[in-house]
């Protein structure tokens, strides 16, 4: 393939979009799905993640803890002193009034969501399937999907080790 002919695409684009292209291509027909497609840039999302602070691993290994620990206020109180991180009322984290708080408990009051990370591939291709009129049924060749990346002159590339 002459990469001359994409002149808005580096010719390492060229190259990785025919590997990516090509991996898809299993049945060596010389066409793929915009599903195929959009199914393998699935692969390259991740997935959304729960992040805790980073006080909280030192918290629970100081205490020993793990999660069929039973925190009573008093215990709560004094690990304050050492974690002042900890400002949440152990009224507010015991919900049940039980008496007592579990790791569980303290972790999902502080964890932080991280939320689905989209690839760039994932929104520049599903915008090119939006502005040209596809479906998912509809199938590309190299060439294409090539003049695509070259006509929005992206410069991207696929994830083939993720295939």
């Amino acid at each position: 393939m002459n990469p001359n002919t994409y002149p808005n695409l580096p010719e390492t684009v060229v190259e990785i979009t025919t590997r990516f292209f090509n991996k898809l291509d299993t049945n060596n027909t010389g066409n793929v799905s915009i599903q195929q497609i959009l199914n393998a840039l699935a692969l390259q999302n991740k997935p959304a993640t729960t992040k805790l602070p980073m006080w909280f691993s030192s918290f629970v290994s100081f205490y020993n803890l793990d999660e069929t620990s039973q925190i009573t206020l008093e215990d709560y109180t004094n690990y304050k002193i050492r974690f002042p991180e900890l400002s949440t009322a152990f009224e507010s984290i015991d919900t049940n009034n039980n008496g007592y708080i579990t790791v569980n408990q303290i972790s999902s009051l502080y964890s932080e969501i991280v939320p689905l990370q989209i690839s760039n591939n994932v929104v520049w291709f599903e915008n090119i399937v939006s502005v040209e009129n596809l479906t998912n049924e509809t199938t590309l060749t190299i060439n294409q999907l090539l003049e695509y990346e070259n006509q929005y002159n992206t410069t991207h590339s696929w994830n083939v080790d993720l295939l």
